[in-house]
This record gives C-alpha cells, structure tokens and sequence, in this order.
C-alpha cells in the first residue's frame, strides 16, 4: 500500500478494521477453547473405558479365585463320596456273608430229604419182603402143624376103634391122647409166638421208628424254615438304610435336574449380559474412533505377536531345549518368571498351573497386585471389608458375599457336564454292587447261579428301594411298581452310557472281565502264577477317579488272601480297568513279592494291557506315593511297580484295611 493511499484511510476505516480483527480473534479462542473442552470429554470417556476395563480385569481374577474355590470344595466331595461308598461296599460284604450263613439251612433240609427219599426206596420195601417171608414160613409151620394134628386124629380114632383091650389101657392110651393134645397146643401157642407175636413187634416197632423218624425230619425241616423266616423278618431292618441310600439318590438326582434348569437360566442370562456388554462396548469404540478421527490421531499398526504353539513347546521341553525353571523342592522364589512356571510341566508333578497359583499366592494375590478400592460402591470380591476384615471361615468354605454379589458360574455347561459324569459314575458303581452282589456263592454250580442271580437282583433292587423282601415274591418281579422299574431303568441306563467308539474297541474277553471288576485269572485254586502266588477273590472292587485307580480293601480280604489253600504268597489282582483312555490292570501283595528286599514292606505294580503305549504313572498304598514310573508296552505288556513300596502296617487304615491304586499322568504312543 503506497503513502497516499494511507493519507486517504480515515479514521473511522481504521476503527472498523481493527473491529473486525478483534471479532475474529475472539472467534478463534472461542473455537479453541470448544476443542479443548472436546477434548477434555474424549479424555474422560478413555479414563473411564480404562477404569472399565480395569474392573473387568479385577472381576476376572475373582471369578479364578472363587472357581479354584470350587474345585478345591469339589474335590472334597469327591473325597466324602468314595467314603461313602467304601462304607457301601462293607455293608454289601457283611450282607454276602449273612446269605452265606442262611443258605446252609437249605443244603440240611435236602439232606434230609434224601434221607426220606432213601427210606422210601430200600428200607420200607427190604421191610415188606421180610415180612412176606415171614408169613410163608408160619403158612408152612401152619400146615405142619395141622398134618400132625391130623395124624393124631387118625390115630385116636384107631385106638377108639379098637375098644378090645383092658380098661387100664384105655385110660393110659387116653392119657397118651391127652398129653399129645396138650403138646400140640403148647407147640401151637409156640409158633403163634415166634411167628405170629414176633412179626408184630417187629412191624409195630419198624413203624413206630419210621414215623419216629419222618416226625423228626419234618418237625426240624419245620423249625429250619421258621428259623429262616425269622432270619429274614430280621433282615428286613437292614433295607431302611438302603431306603434312606435311595432317597437320598433321588433327592440328588432332582437336585441335580434343578441345578441343571438353573444353570441353563444362567447362562441364558449370561448370555444375554454378554450381548448387550457387546454393544455398550461397540458402541464405546465407535464414539472413540470418531473422536479419533476428528482429532487426527493415527491408528497404530502394532501386530500382535505370534504365539507358538503348545505341540512345539512341550517337544523343546522334552528334549531339554531350555532349563527347567522349576526348583528342586517344588516351591517357587518370588524372584521367578510367573509365565515360565506357567508354562513348564504339569500340575500332578508339582509344576505348571499349581507352582504358578502357588506363586501367585505367595505374593499376595489379587489385593496387592490391585490395591484397595477408592470408594465402598467398588467394595466387592477380595477387596470387600466384610470379605478381608471382619468375615473370617475356612478357606473352602462358601463366602455369601460372593454368591450374592460377583457370582457368576462361568464354564456352566462344563461344570454340569462334570456332574452329569459323576452321576453316572455312581449309577455305574450302584449296577457293578448290584452285579457283585448277585455272584452264586457256588462257582462249580451254574444251575444255582442263575437262580441265586435272579433272587439277589430282586432282593438287592427292594433293598435299594426300601421295599420289604416279603413283599414282592420273586416270581412277580415283572409285576414290580413302575417307580421301580424306571429306576432300574435310570441305573442301567446310565452305566450303558458309554460311547460306540469305546463299546467296540472292547473285545468280549474285555466287557466280560468289566463284569467281575476284581476277579482271579483262573478259577483253579491250585493254578500258580508267574510269580509262584496263586490269585484270590477279593470283595473290593475299584473305581476310576479322574486319572486315579482306587482299590479298597478290607482286612478280610487281605487275610482270606494270606489264609488261602496252597498260597506261597498272598497276590490280589484286580479285572481289566480303563483309566485315562488307557486299559491296565493292578497287582498288589500284601505281604511282599518274591522280589522283596526289606522284610514288612507290600509290593505294588500296574500292568498295562494296550499295545503301542507309553504311560507315565505313580503308585499309592494310603498316603504312600511311588516315584514317577513309566511303562511301555511296544514289546509286550509286562508289569512295572515296585517291589518295596512302603511298609505294609504304616498304610493300614483303623479297620485294618487299605486303599491301593495308580495315578496315570500322561499317555502317548510309543515311538
């Protein structure tokens, strides 16, 4: 702008410029102080998408916690249950021995009954031949009685005829006459004596020691079925636990169909919290990738890290590519990397999951990693007061806090399937009592043991149902209530629910050694084995527990072991078991094998029966666990154990019985 065009500007032009600058001036602080205020909303909404996510996280590791809660707590249940059960298993046993002692009475009454029938056939007829011939020889002493009677007829006649000779001879020959008749009746009365009188004594006295006889044998086959009957009137106060075991089975059974319902309307709920915690946070994005965009802020392009995979981790481990991170003593240093403790080995070795919780643990847990919440509205979880200052119960224990505030059973359908399992088991294990119980005590028998299996099933399914064993005959058993048979129906269904895969991998030898889940390997008590021990029928049976084989047994079975027949040394073994996918076998002597080095120790050892397997293991007798064991049946089946496992009466239980069996830890193929 030149000299004289400012000459020309007024003063008014000037006024009017510098008007309009100040105007847009105070626009343009306006439009930066709206940004900043923009500006300062986005920067609250991240805070509190953070604080959000923050919770999140806090709520998580509480739902952790609270689940190992619940895990700990289910196994304790687990552990009651096989109490429960053992004590199930020592009622059975005193009831098999009752049904032994009762049965005898049977085998005196057909004893007896042979003994009449022995009667019937040789005595009574020997009798009756006897007595023919004794009235044909007094037939015959009859006739020569009368022929003598005849001849002296004949003779006094003679001498009546002759009437010629003196008066004295006819007195003497009628003395003579006299006298004869006196003798043939003496010898008459003789032979009606011996003959006649004798034959009725002997008959009078056979039929008094016949009947004699036959009154006894019905009078103690009488007292023997009363004494029977009484017996079983008495047995009929034993079912009243078997009906509080059932209702207490069907009390469980709709408890679990209720938690079932009710877990099915949580996680519905779940559900549906899940979606709209979807859309809030959908929403939350989209508002901070606007306010992204309106202010220009560039999305980072970070790509995530790629994370091996586990096939590649356990293969570097098993071949010692890195060292272990893992102490000798199992207990972690709070200097350690938590994400390689997590990562390295298992827990059933002490490593892997459980050094990582126990690490956690040892720090603190949750409360010092998060802090103290700010005000009492975030007061939930392990950082409620009620829950860390004033609540105080077992570790194990239910908190209520929990239950009515942050608890959510996450993994519902797991858990279920958990129990449906369970459930399962226990009808499995009530159909394998049911199928113990109904063995004939006999085993020459096979007649018997049919009929001693229908009445057993009949009397075991009134037991469990608490039905008197008078009430129901065993020729109406199809006639049974309807709440009876679909019981039946309920337990056999649920020990047949099993896979068609697992069905048919079975051979017959196989599902007929499920049968008797503890049987010998032959049924000839003089059969040795490879170890010089002959193998005993025992009462226990074993249950899978998880990846555990547990064998109860008593202190009967362990001395019917050591007291059997020709026994060198007591061997209990138990039928064909699958266990964590894989088919095996437990060995047990009580007394020690052949091998043994230490006087008073048992000998324990598994045998596998899969081919092409390789099977990492631990033994256990009580609280006694074996060193990790391995066992590979790519050259044949042979069984791994060992011969000194503990001492024998350090394991015994009160009872003097004990609890044997095999933790399988990890199963692949052999190479």
């Amino acid at each position: 702008m030149q000299v004289a065009d400012l000459q020309i500007l007024k003063v008014e032009d000037v006024d009017s410029l510098v008007r309009k600058f100040t105007e847009e001036v105070d626009q343009a602080v306006q439009l930066q102080a709206s940004r900043c205020s923009r500006l300062e909303e986005e920067l609250a909404l991240v805070q509190a998408a953070e604080n959000t996510t923050e919770a999140d996280r806090q709520r998580c590791v509480q739902l952790e916690n609270m689940v190992d809660a619940l895990v700990q707590q289910r196994r304790q249940d687990l552990q009651q249950s096989q109490e429960n059960l053992r004590e199930i298993d020592a009622r059975f046993h005193d009831l098999d021995q009752k049904e032994k002692q009762e049965k005898s009475w049977r085998k005196e009454a057909e004893a007896i009954r042979q003994e009449v029938q022995d009667l019937r056939s040789t005595h009574i007829p020997s009798l009756f031949q006897q007595h023919m011939k004794a009235m044909k020889a007094m037939q015959e002493g009859l006739t020569a009685v009368r022929s003598e009677v005849k001849k002296l007829g004949e003779i006094l006649e003679a001498v009546q005829a002759t009437q010629n000779g003196p008066g004295r001879q006819e007195q003497s020959e009628a003395r003579e006459v006299l006298a004869l008749k006196v003798q043939v009746s003496d010898l008459q009365e003789q032979v009606t004596e011996v003959v006649v009188r004798g034959l009725e004594e002997r008959f009078a006295t056979l039929r008094a020691d016949v009947s004699r006889e036959v009154a006894s044998v019905l009078r103690e086959n009488k007292e023997d079925r009363s004494a029977a009957w009484r017996r079983l009137s008495a047995l009929e106060a034993w079912p009243a636990s078997q009906a509080e075991l059932s209702a207490e089975f069907h009390r469980l059974r709709q408890e679990h169909e209720e938690d079932y319902m009710l877990a099915q309307v949580m996680t519905e709920t779940i559900d549906k919290e899940n979606k709209h915690f979807k859309r809030i946070r959908d929403e939350q994005l989209a508002k901070k990738a606007a306010a992204e965009e309106a202010l220009g802020i560039v999305k980072s392009s970070v790509v995530p890290k790629k994370e091996r995979s586990c096939q590649l981790s356990q293969l570097e481990q098993s071949l010692g590519h890195f060292p272990n991170p893992h102490p000798h003593d199992n207990k972690p240093r709070l200097d350690a990397d938590p994400q390689k403790l997590l990562r390295f080995g298992v827990t059933g070795e002490g490593q892997g999951r459980g050094a990582y919780l126990r690490l956690e643990a040892k720090k603190g847990g949750p409360v010092e990693r998060y802090g103290r919440a700010l005000t009492t509205a975030q007061e939930i979880g392990w950082t409620a007061a009620p829950a860390t200052k004033t609540y105080t119960s077992s570790p194990f224990a239910h908190r209520p806090l929990l239950q009515s505030q942050v608890y959510r059973p996450m993994g519902d359908r797991g858990l279920m399937e958990v129990l449906r399992r369970d459930v399962e088991g226990l009808g499995r294990q009530v159909v394998q009592l049911r199928r113990d119980f109904s063995i004939a005590q006999d085993p020459t028998a096979e007649a018997a043991v049919v009929e001693a299996d229908a009445a057993s099933r009949v009397g075991l399914l009134e037991g469990l149902f608490g039905t008197p064993p008078s009430a129901v005959p065993i020729t109406e058993t199809t006639s049974a209530p309807k709440a009876v048979r679909s019981a039946v129906k309920l337990t056999t269904s649920m020990a047949s629910s099993r896979s068609p895969r697992s069905s048919r991998k079975r051979s017959p030898e196989q599902r007929r050694s499920l049968d008797g889940q503890v049987r010998p390997r032959s049924n000839n008590p003089g059969e040795r084995n490879d170890r010089g021990s002959t193998r005993s029928m025992v009462s226990g049976f074993p249950a899978v527990v998880g990846n555990k084989l547990e064998w109860v047994l008593t202190a009967k079975s362990l001395q019917a072991a050591r007291e059997a027949p020709g026994v060198a040394g007591a061997l209990l073994v138990t039928g064909e078991m699958e266990v964590a996918g894989v088919y095996c076998r437990l060995k047990f002597f009580p007394d020690g094998s052949p091998l043994r080095q230490a006087p008073g120790f048992c000998s324990l050892y598994l045998v596998c029966t899969m081919p092409n397997v390789n099977v990492r293991f631990r033994l256990f007798a009580g609280m006694k666990y074996s060193p990790v064991l391995e066992a590979n049946t790519a050259r044949g089946g042979r069984d791994q154990g060992r011969h000194d496992l503990c001492q024998l009466k350090d394991v015994l239980g009160e009872d003097g019985g004990i609890v044997v069996g095999a933790e399988i830890l990890e199963v692949h193929a052999a190479a």
